[in-house]
């Protein structure tokens, strides 16, 4: 039901379809996840794989 109303609080119809369909995939598809170990040390990822190549 909340999520109802905020469909119908949606200026626009190109919006609405677009956040109902946002919706609609998340509820078939499930939550984006990510692997924890990379939010633990982001530093440490992103020296591995932002270095310069070497010679």
């Amino acid at each position: 039901m909340h999520r109802g109303y905020h469909g119908l609080a949606m200026p626009m119809w190109e919006r609405k379809f677009r956040v109902v369909g946002g919706w609609i995939m998340q509820f078939l598809v499930g939550r984006d996840t990510t692997t924890l170990s990379l939010r633990e040390h982001p530093q440490s990822y992103f020296q591995a794989y932002a270095s310069r190549p070497a010679k």
